[in-house]
């Protein structure tokens, strides 16, 4: 029988209409004299995936509870300089006031340019679902490799990477340049995007039931912005973590459920950017019981699913990608060996093989 893995690359982005701002300038609703900047905040999209089910995420994968954006001006040799921190639910002359949600789902508020800001260069970076700080008058080069302010430890499940909805980040542009030069009536669009991916574990099998299933080698931290290079493994920053306890575990093989064709685990984690390697990869723990007709007892075994391609090739764990783990041929019951499949980023398939047989280690 056949068992596959389907890794599909997500990109949620939602787009921000922003732009730039002063030490002394008015949020929402502009009343002093300059130039009016409107923001257009949209939350997180899906169009370029195919979903089955509208439930596949929650609020607290697209929301934006809380929003900070930071105003940098660009020196003659190009380095970003923080000039200021606006934020919602900030103080007064520094507050982000996202106003009432739009018929469309997005929001928009309104702030000013003061004159003599026009002409200047600006970079703006916006920060969604975290407190993360950075200190007026130092170098975004300092801030780029921040981590998120939630660090995971081994008692914790992947759910509380949500709690205050996941967190998120994105750079304005404008005719898709970072470097702003500001003007009268500017928009810049951002593109925001979660910085972790998401994994689901879905089945058709009749026989088949998932018991248990833990992420090995889960990173403790994640950074707010893209780097270079992604964080590689390392023992003292990783952890088992345990599955989203919104998530529950499957009560009943498919077979026994009239109204139930597919069991779906979906959210089941959620996982900071990592890079994956040969004995350094994350792995998806699943422990399963299948019930065979001719036995008195199901049979339970376990499978480790690593980020890896038939080729022998690891697949790095990305933010904004979804990793879908799917067991079984369809419908078929589960008998002798079992194969998972992979598509991976830009929606290429790939072939990766794998085997589980009544041989592989009994869970006691």
């Amino acid at each position: 029988m056949k068992k596959s893995l389907i890794l599909t690359s997500v990109m949620i982005a939602g787009l921000l209409a922003t732009s730039c701002s002063s030490e002394e300038m008015a949020v929402s609703q502009p009343t002093a004299p300059g130039s009016a900047l409107t923001f257009k905040i949209s939350l997180p999209v899906t169009e370029k995936v195919n979903y089955t089910k509208a439930e596949i995420h929650d609020v607290s994968e697209y929301t934006i509870n809380s929003l900070a954006l930071y105003e940098y001006e660009v020196g003659d040799d190009s380095e970003e300089t923080l000039v200021r921190v606006l934020r919602s639910g900030g103080n007064a002359g520094q507050m982000i006031d996202l106003g009432n949600k739009k018929s469309d789902n997005s929001y928009e508020f309104s702030i000013i340019v003061p004159a003599e800001n026009i002409g200047k260069k600006y970079t703006y970076r916006f920060i969604a679902n975290d407190a993360a700080t950075h200190e007026v008058g130092t170098p975004f080069s300092g801030f780029s490799a921040t981590p998120a302010m939630l660090t995971l430890s081994s008692e914790d499940t992947a759910d509380r990477m949500a709690e205050n909805g996941i967190a998120m980040s994105g750079v304005a542009k404008f005719n898709n340049s970072e470097q702003i030069t500001m003007a009268e009536n500017i928009k810049c669009d951002v593109a925001m995007t979660r910085i972790v991916s998401r994994i689901d574990i879905r089945y058709q099998t009749p026989n088949l039931k998932v018991t248990a299933v833990e992420l090995r080698n889960a990173p403790t931290l994640g950074t707010l912005f893209p780097q270079s290079e992604l964080p590689a493994f390392e023992n003292d920053a990783c952890i088992t973590l345990g599955a989203n306890a919104n998530t529950p575990m499957p009560d009943a093989y498919l077979k026994d459920l009239e109204d139930k064709e597919t069991e779906e685990l979906q959210k089941a984690f959620y996982l900071y950017e990592r890079k994956n390697e040969e004995g350094k990869s994350a792995v998806v723990h699943i422990e399963y019981e299948i019930d065979a007709n001719d036995k008195e007892q199901p049979y339970h075994g376990y499978v480790d699913v690593e980020f890896k391609k038939a080729d022998g090739t690891y697949v790095d764990a990305v933010r904004n990608n979804l990793y879908t783990i799917v067991l079984g041929n369809g419908k078929e019951p589960v008998v002798g060996k079992v194969h998972f499949a992979v598509n991976v980023t830009e929606w290429t398939p790939v072939e990766l093989e794998d085997y589980l047989t009544s041989d592989d280690e009994t869970i006691e």
